[in-house]
């Protein structure tokens, strides 16, 4: 009689291919955790020698008392082997007879060629491609076809993968940043969330993520308003809504964990100053991709990202996430985050990005954006409450460039705009753009149309030009089409980007409670952390410890309305302030002027919104020039750390109404340098010099009430005014004259300012507010539907609200 020689033992092996060593084995009840619900394990056929648990595995083979042995069980059971480190190789839940060899097939492909016996009860692949790959997993049988990570065989069983931590290589990913490698991350986050949320692992590697798989709906107008909304304003026609494509959808409950030693990186096909800023772009992960979707209990763990231009964007709510250990280079901005609760940034680096985290700000009073029915507030939408944020490195070697105005511009138009989108209608082509006046020459752009709906959608300079001193006028000519309209944006004497017009309409704001102007977008780019407020919703009880902020052109911070915050451990380096205004860019704290102690422009550490900045603690900044603004109690300010010679007078107090920080060692020759910074207290009555007259005759009144307040940094002012009165006499529209500071003749002609009505003003259309620098006063105009202008006529009796950020010329 002939024998075959076979192997009696059962082996484990890694997901390599090598048997396990020193790695530990736990047998449990079926479709249960077996280290947790264990079930009884015996050495013997007859179930009267017990094993105890786990049973140690060395060389691949289950070990009693140093020699290979089986093992038995009475049931169907469960699996799970660990190797030497204690990380998971495979889990089953469900594993008929012990003792079954499993078999064993070097990849998928071989996997799905294969007729595989009815006895075998599962499947350990050696890789996805080939063996050693990282791709293996074990696989089980299955009554249906699995929605991922599954395969038939050639016998036409079904097979999952039965894997509770996988790796993205047991999906298809390769990591070497050639192979495109979305659809199987995307899968391995699909598998996760069905199996109700746990960790994905990149092991090492650069991971190339560029197929779209989906589409975002950015915030737009639906033509209808909320019931809160309502009061603001009315309907204006309905937008067609932009979207944006991304690559992964990063839902509920689950982890991205890279390797912690050697790197994984996510590699995006947006390189910064190259690719166009656009809708077209491919956002890296979004998150609450549906509306109405909020996303609780995410995370992102040691991985980097690079060349997005928005690598991680949620909308709605983010709740109770975290990111650790996460560096984003060259990208347009780190994460883009609606709204933030209980959410914690920790050992975060953001390198060469045009700004770090931004939270809040979009437009959400629309219905469309967020529905009244899930948040019953719509106003409320868009804080940032109860976040952390430790360990902080933001470092920029860049210059500031046109791509900076293009990021803030574009996130302008579609997110955090005020604004219906007006961009034209009809175009089967794209128009051309000439540029006129502004006292230069040689500026040229191309248009981006949307053929779906055609309208102007983006605009790209191709030749800046040089020479201009104001903005030049924008036509488009040709495509087809009408109605786009567009204003360019100068930097330097050269045009380095076109803002698409759009129909205004009002910001809602509660002036009783004097959040009247906390939605106002101050731009983004060359900010470590953004986080608005909107809609007079301040930002609660948020905690910002060790910070390290290199290059920044902005500030450190910007807190929107801070309250109850905590600001610890700062160091502040080579930070200044540069804003746009009007659609050009404005200087109003600091110049390319290298100061020769601190060797940098004035650092801004924090801004918070004048009227909210509030009961906040601030410990320890080095080096900082000032803090800025306070102008209410509550404040503590510690340990302020800086350089006597630059600064001639302390940068704060705890408890004080007006300050004036003169700095020494500027060039005060250069109009738009910062000399100072001035905040007034809240001035009442006769003391605002704040009037009210006609446009055709100025009238008189009986003023009740008037009240300004006001902060200036260098030659920009912001400021936040309410008059009331009875029995005017003048005639025609409204004009308001007294502001803090006169309006600047070289400030563009106009400037757009924010008028909320109030109790007496009848309107027929949006109501703006423009400030006349000729005639240093404030004019109230209204648009029709039809686009008319025309003035609001002046009421007898009313009480007025404006707002508003404007330049000045005044000493």
């Amino acid at each position: 009689m002939t024998v075959v020689v076979e192997n009696p033992f059962s082996i484990f092996l890694d997901l390599k291919g090598a048997g396990i060593n020193a790695g530990t084995l736990y047998i449990g009840v079926e479709n249960q955790d077996p280290q947790t619900n264990p079930q009884a394990v015996y050495w013997n056929e007859e179930l009267t020698v017990p094993a105890s648990q786990p049973l140690d595995v060395l060389g691949g083979y289950i070990m009693r008392l140093g020699t290979p042995a089986r093992a038995y069980v009475a049931n169907n059971y469960s699996m799970r082997l660990r190797n030497r480190q204690g990380d998971q190789v495979f889990y089953v839940p469900t594993v008929g007879v012990l003792g079954t060899v499993l078999l064993s097939i070097v990849s998928l492909a071989d996997a799905e060629a294969t007729t595989v016996a009815p006895d075998v009860q599962a499947i350990q692949l050696l890789g996805y491609y080939a063996a050693g790959d990282g791709g293996g997993a074990l696989y089980v049988r299955s009554n249906s076809p699995p929605a991922q990570g599954g395969f038939v065989s050639a016998d036409g069983a079904n097979w999952a993968i039965a894997e509770e931590e996988p790796i993205v290589q047991m999906f298809g990913a390769v990591g070497d940043g050639a192979s495109d490698d979305t659809v199987a991350i995307q899968d391995t986050i699909d598998y996760v969330f069905a199996r109700g949320g746990g960790k994905v692992t990149f092991p090492a590697g650069r991971y190339r993520i560029a197929t779209a798989q989906g589409s975002v709906t950015l915030p737009y107008d639906n033509g209808s308003l909320t019931a809160a909304a309502a009061p603001y304003g009315p309907a204006l026609a309905s937008e067609v809504p932009d979207v944006m494509p991304y690559a992964l959808n990063l839902r509920q409950g689950v982890r991205l964990v890279g390797d912690n030693r050697l790197g994984s990186t996510l590699v995006g096909a947006w390189v910064f100053g190259v690719s166009p800023i656009s809708l077209a772009q491919v956002i890296g992960i979004v998150s609450g991709a549906a509306q109405d979707e909020n996303t609780v209990d995410v995370s992102l763990e040691f991985l980097r990202f690079e060349n997005f231009l928005i690598p991680w964007l949620v909308k709605g709510v983010l709740v109770q996430s975290f990111l650790s250990h996460v560096n984003f280079q060259n990208c347009g901005f780190a994460t883009m985050i609606q709204t933030a609760e209980r959410v914690t940034y920790d050992s975060v680096r953001i390198v060469d990005c045009g700004a770090g985290p931004v939270h809040g700000g979009w437009w959400n009073w629309r219905e469309n954006t967020y529905t009244a029915a899930n948040i019953p507030n719509a106003f409320g939408h868009g804080w940032t409450d109860k976040t952390r944020t430790k360990d902080i490195d933001f470092s920029n070697s860049r210059t500031r460039s046109a791509v900076d105005d293009n990021l803030d511009a574009f996130l302008d138009q579609y997110f955090f705009k005020t604004a219906n989108s007006t961009t034209g209608t009809g175009y089967t082509s794209a128009p051309a753009v000439g540029f006129s006046g502004g006292g230069g020459a040689g500026a040229a752009a191309t248009t981006v149309v949307d053929l779906g709906t055609g309208r102007v959608v983006g605009v790209t300079i191709t030749s800046p030009g040089a020479g201009y001193t104001t903005a030049p006028l924008v036509a488009f000519t040709g495509g087809g089409g009408s109605g786009a309209v567009g204003v360019a944006i100068i930097s330097g004497g050269a045009v380095v980007g076109v803002a698409l017009s759009r129909a205004t309409c009002p910001i809602p704001g509660d002036a009783q409670s004097g959040f009247i102007n906390r939605a106002m977008y101050r731009g983004v780019t060359g900010v470590a952390v953004t986080f608005h407020a909107r809609y007079g919703r301040p930002n609660f009880t948020n905690s910002h410890r060790d910070w390290f902020v290199f290059g920044a052109y902005r500030m450190a911070y910007n807190g929107g309305s801070p309250y109850y915050n905590l600001c610890e451990e700062f160091y502040v380096e080579r930070v200044g302030f540069f804003d746009p205004m009007n659609f050009g860019p404005t200087k109003i704290m600091g110049v390319d002027y290298v100061d020769p102690y601190l060797k940098t422009r004035p650092p801004a550490a924090i801004f918070g919104v004048a009227g909210n900045f509030n009961k906040n603690v601030c410990t320890y900044f080095d080096p900082c020039a000032f803090l800025t603004p306070i102008n209410t109690g509550g404040q503590s300010w510690e340990q302020l750390q800086y350089n006597a010679a630059y600064v001639t007078s302390a940068q704060v107090s705890n408890s004080f109404m007006r300050a004036d920080y003169r700095l020494s060692n500027v060039d005060n020759a250069d109009p738009s340098t910062f000399d100072h910074y001035l905040e007034s207290a809240n001035l009442l009555d006769a003391s605002t010099n704040l009037t009210v007259e006609g446009t055709s005759s100025p009238g008189a009144c009986t003023y009740t009430l008037r009240r300004l307040q006001s902060t200036r940094f260098g030659n920009l002012v912001h400021f936040n005014a309410r008059i009331a009165y009875t029995g005017h006499t003048g005639v025609g529209g409204i004009k308001i004259r007294g502001l803090p500071f006169s309006l600047s003749p070289g400030g563009g002609g106009s400037q757009q300012l924010q008028f909320y009505g109030g109790s007496g003003v009848v309107s027929t259309g949006v109501i703006i507010a423009i400030a006349d620098n000729a005639d240093d006063a404030v004019v109230v105009r209204q648009y029709d539907p039809a686009g008319a202008v025309s003035n609001v006529a002046l009421p007898a009796d009313a009480e007025l609200y404006l707002s508003g950020t404007y330049i000045t010329d005044a000493p």
